[in-house]
């Protein structure tokens, strides 16, 4: 709880909650590193599971940890809320062929980003 309350009290996450727009590289690491910090090292660990994870892939997850919507995160990345469902079941695809066991047919991608 305590991370969700220093993550949703960041200006920059704020600022997208309220107004979503396609971010440029720095904002991009400042998630990234928020991230990082708040969450226990989560991008780090994700790429040490995955370490095929794309730059795109992991501003996903970023987002799903982060609790942005669909819709919110299609105008993030600047595309239709489709387009990002079709990269979330890539995304798990990709996951669940690079985890041993895979992940359970019944996990969400965005349960499992968020109890990671």
């Amino acid at each position: 709880m305590l991370a969700d309350y220093v993550v949703d009290n960041d200006s920059l996450v704020k600022e997208l909650r309220e107004k979503c727009r396609v971010l440029d590289d720095m904002e991009w690491e400042t998630l990234e590193q928020m991230c990082e910090s708040t969450y226990g090292n989560f991008v780090s660990r994700l790429q040490g599971i995955c370490p095929t994870l794309t730059k795109q892939e992991l501003h996903l997850c970023i987002l799903i940890k982060l609790r942005f919507s669909n819709t919110q995160m299609s105008e993030i990345f600047g595309v239709s809320v489709s387009s990002v469902s079709q990269k979330k079941f890539r995304l798990k695809k990709h996951l669940s062929d690079s985890l041993e066991g895979g992940l359970p047919e019944e996990m969400t991608l965005d349960r499992w980003v968020a109890e990671f």
